[in-house]
């Protein structure tokens, strides 16, 4: 990140949907690397369609907020 680097953080929607799920697939890869397979198991939220259901049901029903370091999707929560 540069040091004039735009950080952002807003409100999100159900078309963040795909960019949540990637972040969490993401965190479950992080951990199988790291030898942590038994926290979130082994298979990407996205490929798993009770989690991808339950992540929408989240998003739609509570505040999801994005964080975005230039534009680019960085954090939620």
């Amino acid at each position: 990140m540069s040091e004039n680097a735009e950080i952002t953080i807003r409100q999100g929607d159900e078309d963040d949907l795909p960019v949540i799920l990637a972040m969490l697939d993401g965190a479950v890869e992080w951990l199988v690397a790291n030898g942590h397979e038994g926290q979130w198991g082994t298979e990407p939220w996205s490929a798993r369609p009770k989690a991808a259901a339950r992540v929408l049901e989240l998003v739609r029903t509570g505040t999801p907020w994005i964080a975005e370091i230039d534009g680019v999707p960085a954090g939620t929560g």
